[in-house]
């Protein structure tokens, strides 16, 4: 089961596994980091993006998107996203 939290985390049950097994992911802006073949630090988080709900936003969607459903984030081509995730260890 996936739920939107109220502070833009997507959050995870699975009941079927245990029922303290959660995971949930967060989609942070982050700074670019340059794409020149070499390893950089991982690089600071500064705020989640919002995530919203698909059916919310129904009316300015195309057909394809709101019968995909789900949930999503507004992104501008410059910035930079980073996946964080967590989860309790059984």
């Amino acid at each position: 089961m996936s739920e939107l939290r109220n502070n833009n985390v997507l959050g995870f049950s699975f009941p079927d596994v245990h029922e303290d097994a959660r995971a949930s992911i967060s989609l942070m802006r982050t700074l670019r980091i340059p794409d020149d073949n070499r390893s950089h630090p991982l690089p600071p988080g500064f705020s989640r993006f919002p995530l919203h709900h698909v059916d919310d936003y129904a009316s300015r969607l195309s057909a394809d998107r709101r019968r995909h459903g789900g949930v999503f984030l507004p992104m501008y081509q410059a910035e930079a996203l980073r996946i964080d995730f967590a989860a309790v260890y059984l």
